[in-house]
């Protein structure tokens, strides 16, 4: 299991590198103020400079959900992607709330809490 980290810092916006099962990926974070909701973008890196090629756009994040789920894309982490929070609610996110009461986990394939 690995736990995403995520900035504690009241941004609307931000984006983040990481690397799942050997490959990296760039997460972009978004949040909607209308609806108070989070989304996230999920692109593999390549090599040599190219272009992130995009696994999940605009996927909103709500907790216990794989945001993985409905992706297809070969370069797809093969694990599960989920937004679980601290407090044991199924509340989504709101605007500090990621980082602090939400927290982002990776589960390798066969992995379990």
């Amino acid at each position: 299991m690995l736990t995403i980290p995520l900035p504690t810092d009241e941004a609307a916006s931000f984006t983040q590198r990481t690397r799942l099962e050997g490959v990296d990926y760039t997460l972009r974070y978004s949040h909607n103020s209308r609806s108070d909701s989070w989304t996230i973008d999920l692109a593999a890196i390549g090599g040599n400079d190219q272009e992130p090629i995009p696994i999940v756009t605009g996927m909103k994040l709500f907790i216990g959900n794989n945001l993985l789920r409905y992706a297809s894309h070969e370069l797809t982490p093969p694990g599960v992607l989920l937004a679980l929070s601290g407090d044991g609610s199924r509340r989504a996110p709101g605007a500090n709330d990621l980082g602090t009461r939400v927290r982002l986990y990776y589960l390798a394939e066969g992995e379990t809490f």
